[in-house]
């Protein structure tokens, strides 16, 4: 399959993240991320392709996986008070499901301690790089910056995503930066 420019890769938001097995000793690092995210297209042929998902904290890799697309159609529910035609069917959306792993994985000792001190407030922030490879190439490439994480507990190796208030907010994902790539 041809993937040109004439066909545009969909935009994608940040719907999940989430964060276990979570542990920084001195410069290892051990941690599994599960994110979600939602295309603007979900038909499109770019994601009918392999994606590299890479975990950044700043500019450091902390992980990078080779995953294949998992779309989900998540069903949203009609509201009662909707005055729409009750034969219309219910609206949902897809996600994109991707999973990344480091596992005693060496970084930067600088690196580290600032990680570390975030941690140790609760609230780690991670850069997310999503790119199709197909025919020997990249097709595409996003990245969601500055993704907040909290953790439930000081000792906890769990985390959330962390969203402002507003329930329907999803960061949007952009074309990643130059030191990035």
């Amino acid at each position: 399959m041809d993937y040109t420019h004439t066909n545009s890769p969909p935009e994608f938001r940040v719907e999940s993240l989430s964060v276990s097995s979570f542990n920084l000793a001195g410069s290892q690092i051990t941690a599994k991320w599960n994110a979600g995210f939602v295309p603007s297209k979900k038909d499109s042929p770019f994601l009918d392709q392999h994606l590299n998902f890479s975990v950044f904290y700043q500019n450091q890799l902390l992980s990078q996986q080779v995953v294949a697309p998992l779309l989900f159609d998540v069903p949203v529910p009609r509201s009662d008070d909707c005055d729409c035609d009750q034969t219309r069917e219910a609206y949902s959306y897809s996600v994109l499901k991707v999973k990344s792993v480091a596992l005693d994985e060496t970084i930067d000792g600088w690196m580290a301690q600032v990680m570390a001190m975030g941690r140790a407030q609760g609230v780690l922030a991670f850069n997310l790089k999503l790119e199709g490879v197909g025919g020997g190439k990249t097709t595409f490439r996003v990245f969601c910056e500055n993704i907040k994480v909290r953790f439930s507990h000081r000792h906890s190796t769990t985390a959330t995503i962390l969203l402002p208030p507003t329930p329907d907010y999803k960061p949007l994902c952009t074309d990643a930066p130059n030191y990035m790539v």
